[in-house]
């Protein structure tokens, strides 16, 4: 927590389920990243922003979930990374970055030789699209 945080931004600390739950329960709006705290809110309804770096959101973002919002770097689709080793996954960075407005500042050069990203020109590392929850497909049967 070297970098300030931004504007209006407040850490809320919990120890049980029960005690995240009503934070969640309290939330106007979640905005983060694939984790169980997105999966939580997302679950209670709350309206979410899920910014995405190497998974894929159409296999995150469930179609009970109409009010959850994937954000992802354009150049990568549908596409999932399995670069195990990669330590400073960029494409999430750039994901942040690019939804805030603002410069990543991570070079290409720190990502694994074999991270896709490298395929890309700078500019195309900008582009991010937003990715709604896929149309429920059980009415189908």
């Amino acid at each position: 927590m070297a970098m300030p945080l931004a504007k209006n931004v407040e850490i809320k600390r919990f120890s049980t389920l029960s005690e995240l739950a009503d934070i969640v329960s309290r939330l106007d709006a979640f905005y983060g990243t694939d984790t169980g705290v997105y999966h939580l809110a997302a679950a209670m309804g709350v309206p979410a922003t899920v910014l995405f770096g190497p998974t894929r959101p159409k296999a995150v973002i469930l179609p009970a979930q109409p009010n959850a919002t994937g954000v992802r770097l354009s150049v990568l689709g549908d596409a999932h990374c399995d670069i195990t080793e990669c330590t400073r996954p960029l494409c999430l960075y750039r994901c942040v970055a690019g939804f805030a407005g603002a410069d990543c500042g991570t070079p290409i050069e720190a990502t694994p030789p074999a991270c896709p990203l490298r395929a890309f020109e700078p500019a195309e590392l900008r582009e991010i699209t937003a990715i709604k929850a896929a149309p429920d497909r059980t009415d189908a049967r």
